[in-house]
């Protein structure tokens, strides 16, 4: 989810899919010049991505970028990215969103999916916290 601010101060969080991500920390999607969150992202770039998967999470605070740039759009281009931009990357429409980390958090739930769930059991049962890993990362 990529999560932004609006004119009037909400947050608005938005399902988007990394087409890459480099070794300066740096998350990349595309997104259409005239939408309202493209408006958003010029305007307040201040931003916080966040990732879920078998019981890992990431959150990663970070500052938005809009670049135009062609050649860059047809390396990262894929039949994914195709089916929401069906005029290709020459639509002058499609754009990257790039967003450089500033910080970032994980937690790690024990075990993956099936471990998380029998944990929260457990927990719930024995009236313990659950129990599991936290900790930033350190961006700089």
């Amino acid at each position: 989810m990529v999560t932004s601010t609006a004119p009037d101060g909400a947050l608005h969080a938005r399902p988007m899919t990394p087409q890459q991500v480099t070794d300066d920390l740096e998350a990349w999607f595309f997104i259409s010049r005239s939408s309202e969150h493209a408006a958003d992202l010029v305007a307040r770039p201040r931003v916080n991505l966040s990732f879920q998967g078998s019981g890992d999470w990431l959150s990663v605070a970070g500052k938005a970028a809009i670049v135009d740039d062609r050649r860059l759009a047809e390396e990262m281009w894929n039949p994914v990215v195709d089916a929401w931009f069906p005029d290709g990357p020459g639509d002058p429409d499609v754009v990257l969103l790039r967003v450089a980390a500033e910080s970032a958090e994980y937690w790690k739930a024990p075990g993956g999916r099936v471990a998380s769930v029998l944990s929260f059991v457990k927990a719930k049962l024995n009236g313990r916290p659950l129990e599991g890993e936290s900790g930033a990362v350190d961006v700089a």
